[in-house]
């Protein structure tokens, strides 16, 4: 397709088909819809009846979108985070703390719903799961045993773990089925840890480490929700400080005059509306006219293996969603990981400074420029989809998954560093003015409200129809900070969800002042643990040479 087409056809075709999608699709979507709202009502009200002694609350509909998993066979949705304590755990005196400062921590008096205020902030890491009626519900348990939620990596409590050796066992925690009359949540801690020194920073000779894997299910919390439980662990009060990312979803002007007429409300209102249709419509549009799907690229240079030299392609086998919920080993045979390194945040100061850009941007279009050289040789895709987590405005501090989903369609073929550089800040700047975090947390919400076998379905097809990177940026405290007492020294964070998907994954984690960039995804993307160093260091590189360029263009002038 020519250029001059395509840009015709993407200035006038939102225009053409935002008066269907208006007056047609949306109605007949929600008449489609309302009988499975109806259905799900029913079965909370017969649950509220018939099963309130064994079945809790339903969960949140945003929950329910990740919690249509496998959870206990094969789950993919799990988030595994591991930190490296300074000292020897006490791990008697974990388990107190945890279970004084999180299990048992009652909400705000102000926020209390329950009688006496005796309602615990964190109910579901107390509960299990179950399925009732197609739909996911908290499942009260008799008792729990924190022994059991909270314990030593192998019973072993004297023996040297490494970090190879913690590496591996995180990575099978990404997979591991969740039992039944458990809660969702878990920790590993590895006594005697031995960091690697090319990885965790700040390691001193003569002290001794400890290693610690948190693993709960993404349907429990999201990132944001974890660190703010967090919070509670840390004993040095003002030290854990979470930074709350910037509000894309809610642009509310600080004028709160109260005498504004109803009618320019209602005007706002239908403003919003219609920004919210137009920009669907440019989404819609903008999708199959600009990007292509990783598999298909013109010559087959993407860099694909074959996981089963038996079958002609993956295409021709089960889905990508389905090709191996059987066994959790299948989903570790095919993921592909690298913690990276992390690195002062001031690292980016200058770069940020220098070319008047957001610190997102370089890390984003960092990002990109490691998945373009890593994973394409010669025919690379002209643009590619970033989506990016954002979280809710208004989120509670309870347990949950407060997140909608930002992207982005940046140029994926653009070999001039810096203008990709400033391109990719145009980008972000005009998703902190956009209304589709607001049409996306909509339409999860709606989604979620569906039975599971339909969220599993449509996920597959998501998965299967498209192909991104998808980044989430988790900003931390800036200051050092503990964890039951015990220094944090290095924190990190992973998932399995990109298995068995066209997605490719990477976290972006800042603690105390450092950043860490880990990626993940399946061997049909990248087909390697080495090659997603190789990524990590194409990363690194491009952050290099934004550094030089300011260098060379200072003495250039000079």
């Amino acid at each position: 397709m020519s250029q001059i087409l395509r840009g015709s056809l993407l200035r006038c075709l939102p225009f053409i088909i935002i008066i269907p999608l208006a007056l047609v699709v949306i109605p007949c979507s929600f008449l489609l819809y309302l009988p499975f709202l109806i259905y799900r009502q029913l079965v909370i009200q017969w649950v509220a009846l018939f099963n309130r002694d064994t079945l809790g609350k339903i969960l949140t509909t945003r929950s329910s979108l990740l919690i249509a998993d496998k959870i206990t066979t094969s789950p993919r949705f799990a988030l595994v985070s591991f930190m490296v304590l300074e000292g020897v755990v006490d791990i008697d005196h974990f388990r107190t703390v945890f279970q004084q400062r999180i299990l048992e921590l009652l909400i705000d008096p102000e926020d209390v719903t329950g009688p006496g205020g005796k309602t615990l902030r964190y109910p579901e890491l107390s509960q299990g799961f179950s399925y009732f009626g197609g739909f996911g519900f908290w499942k009260k348990l008799d008792s729990i045993d924190i022994r059991e939620l909270i314990y030593f990596y192998n019973d072993d409590e004297i023996g040297p773990t490494t970090c190879e050796t913690a590496s591996d066992f995180t990575k099978k925690l990404c997979f591991k089925p969740f039992p039944k009359d458990k809660p969702l949540w878990e920790m590993v801690v590895y006594p005697n840890f031995i960091p690697d020194p090319n990885i965790t920073s700040g390691i001193l000779p003569n002290t001794k480490y400890t290693g610690v894997s948190m693993r709960c299910h993404h349907g429990l919390a999201d990132g944001f929700s974890q660190f703010r439980a967090f919070q509670a662990m840390s004993t040095l009060g003002d030290t854990f400080k979470y930074i709350k990312p910037s509000d894309y979803t809610n642009k509310k002007s600080g004028n709160n005059n109260q005498a504004k007429s109803c009618c320019s409300g209602f005007a706002r209102n239908v403003a919003l509306v219609c920004k919210m249709l137009f920009e669907l419509s440019q989404a819609i549009v903008r999708t199959p006219l600009l990007l292509e799907d990783w598999n298909e690229v013109k010559n087959r240079n993407f860099k694909k293996v074959q996981l089963d030299k038996n079958r002609k392609s993956n295409q021709e086998s089960d889905d990508l969603l389905n090709a191996c919920n059987d066994k959790p080993t299948k989903y570790l045979s095919r993921f592909s990981c690298d913690p990276s390194r992390n690195f002062p945040i001031t690292e980016i100061s200058g770069i940020k400074k220098a070319h008047c850009v957001s610190g997102t941007a370089v890390l984003y279009s960092a990002i990109v420029a490691a998945a373009r050289n890593t994973i394409f040789s010669d025919k690379i895709p002209e643009n590619v989809l970033v989506v990016t987590p954002l979280p809710l405005p208004g989120a509670s501090g309870k347990l949950r998954n407060h997140i909608t989903m930002g992207a982005v369609i940046v140029p994926f073929s653009e070999e001039n560093p810096i203008k990709r550089l400033l391109e990719m800040d145009k980008k972000f700047q005009n998703l902190k003015n956009s209304t589709m975090p607001l049409v996306n947390a909509i339409m999860m919400k709606a989604v979620g409200a569906l039975p599971s076998f339909l969220v599993y379905f449509i996920l597959g097809r998501i998965y299967q129809s498209t192909s991104f990177i998808t980044v989430s940026n988790l900003a931390g405290p800036t200051t050092p900070i503990d964890f039951g007492g015990y220094p944090v020294l290095d924190f990190l964070f992973s998932s399995g969800a990109s298995v068995g998907t066209n997605v490719l994954t990477v976290s972006l984690l800042s603690v105390s002042g450092n950043i860490r960039v880990g990626v993940g995804a399946d061997k049909q993307i990248i087909e390697s643990d080495e090659k997603c160093q190789e990524f990590t260091e194409n990363f690194f590189k491009e952050l290099t040479f934004y550094k030089n360029s300011i260098n060379f263009e200072t003495s250039d002038s000079v």
